[in-house]
């Protein structure tokens, strides 16, 4: 259905655009227009805008049948702005701190068709008092609905509220509106909080970074290679990642899974997938693991730990660790995805990856957590040293994670930063230290364009701060912009024709102890189960399908010397962990 109101989009346009005459070769657009094109490989669309002070441009940008890639210049061929689409849609938004004059440049991308159409939709915002603030606040309502779900926004500059803004909904059953003190899980970004608690029992002694983890949870097996603290703070341990084995397994189809699952699962992996330290892996599965190692080193839970010792000290006082799925929280955003353009579903909370997630916390709570990073109040400047340090590898090199944070350079600003995504919730915390800025942006919409919206924050509010790299010059690929394009450029991408025969069939893990059947129906593979609900498969290449589930996110069978189908390997949507099945 949302495919089809796009393309019944696109006819509209077609028939209504108004095409606005290129000069100097390039297109030059306004507010409000809308152009549609067909692009071919080789080529470039090139268009210009001209935008005064303190204005804003959002340009969306539609991939009907080709995947585009774009770059925003301006006057001095500096890089304001590049981006990618994989979706149906994109946006393409820069900001001006000065009147002047932006080359917008459109080539495709990624892409195995030779031409494709797409649509750009632009739109200029502009504040009245010319105050950035103002312009984040117009720039954030345009994605935000009065009865949808919403997001919690704070700018924190040199610690002070610069803007705080909260949109839509925390429960859309009730119309609860979204404010200041509502609480989100805040996902992966619940990562710092447990390293920062591995950090200060460091610190006293009560363990060692060193440890063999093994030393607290002695069921894990006993690996070729000691797996240590340190090890799992680094995401260089080398331990499977358990999420998506515990949903093929059958256990939270819909996200949830618990520790003791988690414990269970990882001591049936005899093997680890490299040698500890040997390269940086995201893994849910390691910080999960220093729950547990806080809870048994310390003789108290995981929720009463924290709570006790960063919390409460904090005043953090609307924070809390979900360790029970029966617990009851005051004043929580309900996660909730999009079903169509209109309407919501709610999700179900992946409460149970304690360690790795499942930390309930507000703008105003998190404003005060990021502010001890400055001031050391829990902890002290001891621990301040040790959650600051980057990971080490075997051979030296330094890794970009640093406790429960990420390190990198964004546009010649030092920037720390962490992205949470579980279930309904998208939630990123960034901190820029030299500049002494923070941006908190917590949503219960699971929309990923939320990490395009909070990175953009970033950018109108630090554009004077930047240092922009410039374009390198080339060869001119600016076509005509003012072809027509005709609606028999629509026709679907050509799939591969393969008899799906042979992939049929009994598929069984033993790591896992599950099994599915890959059958036919409407003449494409259907995986069916007592487990989930059926998943369909897209064929992407010989061998290669993809499903419609996150966790059935690519299929690549295996052959033996014969050419016979024996197995298939099954990955997830953000993994590079694959797990095993063997044909019946």
């Amino acid at each position: 259905m949302y495919l089809k109101l796009h393309y019944i989009f696109l006819i509209i346009v077609l028939l209504q655009t108004s095409i606005v005459k290129p000069q100097n070769s390039r297109a030059e657009i306004s507010d409000g227009d809308t152009i549609t094109k067909t692009l071919k490989l080789g080529e470039a669309h090139n268009y210009q805008i001209a935008l005064n002070q303190g204005e804003l441009a959002v340009l969306t940008l539609y991939d009907y049948t080709i995947n585009t890639k774009s770059i925003v210049t301006n006057e001095e061929n500096y890089i304001v702005e590049q981006s990618d689409t994989w979706d149906i849609s994109n946006y393409i938004v820069f900001y001006a701190d000065e009147s002047e004059e932006f080359s917008i440049e459109i080539e495709p991308f990624n892409n195995s068709q030779e031409k494709g159409v797409y649509s750009l939709k632009t739109k200029v915002y502009r504040s009245e008092t010319n105050d950035k603030t103002e312009t984040i606040n117009q720039f954030l309502s345009i994605f935000y609905e009065d009865d949808g779900p919403g997001a919690s926004i704070l700018i924190l500059d040199n610690g002070i509220p610069k803007y705080k803004r909260s949109f839509g909904l925390s429960n859309l059953e009730y119309n609860i509106p979204v404010t200041e003190n509502t609480v989100f899980n805040l996902a992966s970004v619940s990562k710092q909080i447990t390293a920062f608690g591995i950090a200060i029992l460091a610190y006293r002694g009560i363990i060692s970074l060193k440890d063999d983890i093994r030393k607290y949870i002695p069921e894990l097996p006993e690996y070729d290679h000691v797996v240590t603290i340190q090890h799992l703070i680094d995401h260089t341990s080398g331990l499977y990642e358990s999420r998506h084995a515990l949903v093929l397994a059958g256990y939270g189809s819909e996200g949830f899974y618990d520790k003791d699952r988690v414990l269970r699962y990882l001591s049936r992996q005899k093997n680890l997938l490299f040698t500890p330290g040997e390269r940086l892996q995201y893994s849910n599965s390691g910080y999960i693991l220093l729950s547990e190692v806080i809870s048994r080193s310390t003789g108290i839970g995981f929720a009463e730990w924290i709570k006790e010792n960063i919390f409460s000290p904090l005043e953090m006082n609307n924070s809390l660790i979900r360790d029970n799925p029966e617990l009851i929280i005051e004043k929580r955003a309900y996660p909730y995805y999009a079903t169509s353009e209109e309407d919501h579903a709610q999700s179900l909370n992946d409460f149970g990856a304690i360690g790795a997630s499942g930390v309930y916390s507000s703008i105003n709570d998190l404003a005060k957590w990021l502010n001890n990073y400055k001031t050391g109040k829990v902890g002290g400047p001891e621990i301040l040293a040790i959650v600051n340090r980057q990971g080490v590898l075997n051979n030296g090199d330094r890794t970009n994670y640093a406790f429960g944070n990420w390190k990198s350079d964004n546009k010649g600003l030092n920037r720390i930063n962490h992205l949470g995504l579980t279930s309904g919730y998208r939630t990123s915390v960034t901190r820029y230290p030299d500049k002494d800025v923070a941006i908190i942006y917590l949503a219960n919409d699971g929309a990923f364009r939320t990490y395009y919206l909070a990175r953009k924050i970033e950018d109108i509010f630090l554009l004077d701060s930047y240092s922009f790299v410039k374009k390198e010059s080339e060869g001119s690929k600016t076509i005509d912009t003012n072809k027509d394009t005709s609606s028999e450029e629509l026709e679907s991408e050509k799939r591969i024709d393969t008899d799906i025969t042979e992939y049929l069939g009994v598929y069984y893990s033993n790591e896992i102890v599950a099994s599915y059947d890959f059958v036919e129906k409407n003449g494409k593979i259907q995986i069916v189960s007592t487990k989930h609900r059926p998943i369909d498969l897209e064929q992407t290449n010989n061998d290669i399908f993809k499903g419609n589930q996150w966790f059935f996110d690519q299929i690549k069978f295996q052959r033996d010397k014969s050419n016979k189908i024996i197995g298939c390997i099954v990955f997830s949507d953000s993994d590079g962990t694959g797990i095993e099945f063997r044909k019946e």
